[in-house]
């Protein structure tokens, strides 16, 4: 006949609960996320290298290469945030980070002193940026090209034909060819309107002498 005391039953149950634990540790801890594949979460983190052997060594962390600048794995955000955390959690001073179980391992976080960052010098670096302002910005940039363009064009045809065809008569004045547009076809359907005005001209001049000899000396002049 098997007996079994108090004390065998208490070694079982601490058995049970070696294997209850073991189990835990090879199971870890799981969670189910949807996530976002970007090519780029942030920055490398930390900014600055860190002196890891400032910080405790004995506890397991849930990076052992915190003080290392590197890319961000992983971006978690706040619908595990309270599961991961665990009780465990101390100080390391004044204006020092603060050592927090998790259920990943232990993570350091809070403000750094002067003592655990090297000494390097400080750099401000302000930036504000406005989309609708960058994009009036180019916009009014390209008008103004636009027009500096022709601008340019129109004074350099001017300047050739100004070369081309400028004489200076027995008088001395100097003598200018009107400029004419290349492509008539750009002069629009103005024939009729110039016909009626040439017509009207020559009526009124054809009702006073004095004004009609007063225009043909003009243009034989011009």
């Amino acid at each position: 006949m098997k007996k079994t005391g108090k004390g065998s039953k208490e070694k079982e149950k601490e058995k049970g609960k070696e294997k209850e634990g073991d189990k835990e540790k090879e199971e870890g801890f799981k969670a189910m996320l949807s996530c976002l594949i970007l090519p780029k979460i942030t920055g490398n983190l930390p900014s600055l290298p860190l002196d890891q052997a400032l910080f405790p060594s004995e506890l397991p962390l849930a990076d052992p290469s915190f003080g290392e600048t590197g890319p961000i794995d992983m971006l978690i955000g706040a619908e595990i945030f309270w599961e991961l955390l665990c009780i465990g959690q101390f100080k390391l001073g004044p204006e020092q980070p603060t050592i927090q179980k998790t259920q990943l391992g232990w993570v350091i976080t809070g403000p750094l002193s002067r003592q655990l960052i090297p000494e390097l010098p400080k750099t401000s670096c302000h930036l504000v940026t406005n989309q609708q302002l960058n994009e009036d910005i180019a916009k009014f940039e390209g008008c103004e090209e636009t027009h500096s363009t022709l601008a340019i064009n129109e004074r350099n045809r001017c300047e050739q034909h100004f070369g081309s065809s400028t004489t200076r008569n027995s008088e001395g004045r100097f003598v200018v060819r009107i400029p004419f547009k290349e492509d008539t076809r750009k002069l629009g359907e103005y024939r009729l309107i110039a016909e009626k005005r040439l017509l009207s001209l020559e009526r009124q001049l054809s009702r006073n002498k004095e004004l009609r000899d007063q225009y043909v000396a003009f243009l034989d002049e011009y």
